[in-house]
């Protein structure tokens, strides 16, 4: 059970075919897989390397294809049935929305999902 299917074909004998292209990340997303798992052996494909696959709203540095953001805050509080919320996460989170409406409106024209585990930090958001 401490193996995957794949670790134990491999062991049994089973023919290993490695595919060595990704043609679905953004180079900027795929470098850490390429280099940890795959040992610099995967490539980005053609399209993904080209660039028409950068969108112009990437220039802004909170909306970079792979982006961490580290909000510095004490305001989260728990909320109903041991659910916390964030009102200056919430606050970030509908900025950065409405940056990238403003940057990118006609790459942008579907809607956006915001995930949270929270249900008091949907309500939050939705405030």
């Amino acid at each position: 059970f401490e193996r995957s299917l794949f670790e134990r074909l491999e062991t049994g004998g089973h023919p290993v075919h490695l595919l060595d292209t990704q043609y679905r990340m953004h180079p900027s997303i795929s470098a850490f897989p390429r280099k940890h798992f795959y040992g610099s052996l995967l490539k980005d494909g053609a399209n993904v390397s080209e660039a028409s696959y950068t969108r112009s709203y990437h220039r802004h540095p909170a909306l970079q294809p792979f982006t961490f953001l580290n909000l510095r805050s004490d305001t989260h509080s728990s909320g109903a049935g041991g659910s916390f919320r964030n009102p200056e996460e919430a606050r970030l989170i509908v900025n950065l929305y409405h940056t990238l409406k403003r940057e990118a409106p006609a790459e942008v024209p579907g809607r956006v999902g915001v995930i949270t585990p929270y249900s008091a930090q949907l309500m939050e958001l939705n405030n």
